[in-house]
C-alpha cells in the first residue's frame, strides 16, 4: 500500500524569501544565499522523510504477542 503524499507542505518564511530572491529577483551571485537555500531544503526533505517513515511504521501490523 502506497502512502498518500501531502498536497501541501510548509516551509519557513526565511526559506521562502531566500527562494524568491534567488529565482524571482535573479540574485544568483550570492554564495551565502545559495548555501542557506540548500541547507533549508535539505532540512525540510529530511524532516519530511522522517515523518513518512514514522507514518509508515504506524501502519504496519504489530506482531501478536503470545
Amino acid at each position: 500500500m502506497q502512502s498518500k503524499k501531502p498536497a501541501q507542505v510548509q516551509i519557513p518564511y526565511d526559506l521562502l524569501t531566500d527562494l524568491c530572491r534567488y529565482h524571482l529577483a535573479g540574485i544568483t551571485d550570492d554564495p551565502e544565499l545559495e548555501s542557506r537555500i540548500r541547507v533549508g531544503l535539505k532540512t525540510k526533505m529530511d524532516s519530511t522523510a522522517a515523518r513518512e517513515r514514522y507514518t509508515k511504521s504506524l501502519q504496519k501490523p504489530k506482531d501478536a504477542i503470545l
